[in-house]
């Protein structure tokens, strides 16, 4: 990729794309003369439209795949993704078997709000439940599928074993007393970082923590205030521990391809922040000899903020040059993603900012009704009648 337009001649040549070849040469050119990307996924994805909608023999087969190779080839470990700095934690998706007590818990003890109320995409007899701030703020939701017969969560490698929520340090004491007074188990302490933090459980055994977030930039503006006051209330959710089988492998997927820095000293945190978002991942190394296994009171998945589709994309074309597979583009409504599972086994997910939770619901009645995306309105009556009523 120093020296491109050789190799790519042989291809061409190879494959018989002989009348193909100065739209291609002129791509790679255009990615090696500049690697300020502003403007290029713009021109270059147009080019790649423009043949594909003529029937060229570029259409799908050639133009696309070489503007990903070009876009990974060129892009710095190191390069601001469109304005987005920082790929830090968009939601956690986590696994209930008791979805009553779930809500409850989320919205009564910890004060975030339900803000949709939809199923899973891809297993329409669960419910899927999204609690964020006040407003559905990229970076504040922790989501839930309700998989009622599943079993419990086993603790291993390959698995996401703690979800860290950001709260203003002068309510620690108020936060360790109401989940004293829960059973939530809490206890204090401080991080690696020298954070005040909590440590505590829902009730299925999820495994949580409050940390003091002064100092650091970003969190929710807009808390949800029902249940706690906003000078109390979680600000968003900071980060995640990971339990990794490989986690040098897993440390160069966060620093290569996710633009997190080692916190030099530490145990394995690593941080990534902008002016206006901050995400905090600790890498654990497995102990045990065997995989753990996702269940009621564990973790899915965690997802990563990523600022629109161009950038997307381009994250997509990073990843799968160093050869990881991933989903492809996945279009949820609510935003768009990419999932992949790092070196480590867990289960990563890219997530757009938009277009939002207010894209189906006025903001004041988020939550309040069963929301489907337009792909799934059509089987309305059929999906509801094979959900069950959410009782507290």
């Amino acid at each position: 990729w120093h020296n491109p337009l050789p190799t790519l001649h042989l291809f061409e040549k190879r494959r018989g794309h002989h009348r193909c070849q100065a739209p291609v040469k002129s791509t790679i050119q255009f990615a090696s003369r500049w690697l300020n990307l502003g403007n290029f996924w713009h021109r270059e994805l147009s080019v790649a439209r423009e043949h594909r909608a003529t029937g060229s023999c570029l259409g799908t087969r050639l133009v696309e795949p070489v503007v990903r190779l070009a876009l990974s080839a060129f892009l710095p470990s190191s390069y601001v993704l469109l304005g987005m700095s920082a790929h830090t934690i968009h939601h956690v998706t986590a696994v209930t078997a008791q979805i009553g007590q779930n809500l409850e818990f989320y919205t009564k003890t910890l004060g975030l709000r339900l803000v949709k109320k939809s199923v899973n995409q891809d297993d329409v007899s669960a419910y899927h439940l999204f609690y964020a701030d006040g407003v559905g703020s990229p970076g504040t939701d922790m989501t839930f599928f309700d998989w009622p017969h599943i079993g419990a969560n086993v603790p291993g490698a390959g698995s996401i074993s703690m979800t860290s929520f950001r709260i203003p340090g002068e309510a620690l004491e108020w936060w360790e007393a109401r989940l004293e007074a829960v059973g939530a188990f809490p206890e204090t302490s401080q991080d690696e970082l020298g954070r005040s933090r909590i440590q505590f459980t829902d009730p299925e055994g999820q495994q949580l923590e409050l940390i003091d977030d002064t100092g650091l930039p970003g969190g929710s503006t807009a808390p949800w205030t029902q249940s706690v006051a906003p000078e109390r209330a979680l600000r968003g959710i900071i980060g995640v521990d990971l339990t990794s089988a490989r986690p040098q492998a897993t440390a160069r997927v966060l620093t290569e391809i996710l633009g997190y820095t080692y916190v030099p000293g530490s145990e394995g945190s690593f941080e990534a922040q902008d002016e206006s978002s901050y995400g905090c991942i600790r890498l654990i190394g497995s102990e045990a000899h065997r995989l753990g296994r996702v269940g009621a009171g564990g973790v899915h998945h965690v997802a990563f903020r990523v600022a629109d589709d161009e950038a997307l994309t381009i994250l997509q074309a990073k990843i799968e040059a160093t050869g990881m597979k991933t989903s492809g583009y996945v279009d949820r409504f609510y935003f768009h993603s990419v999932y992949f599972r790092e070196p480590g086994g867990v289960l990563f997910e890219l997530a757009t900012d938009g277009p939002g939770f207010a894209s189906d619901e006025n903001v004041e009645t988020l939550g309040e009704h069963l929301a489907l995306p337009p792909f799934l309105e059509g089987r309305r009556g059929e999906i509801e009648a094979g959900l069950k009523p959410i009782g507290i």
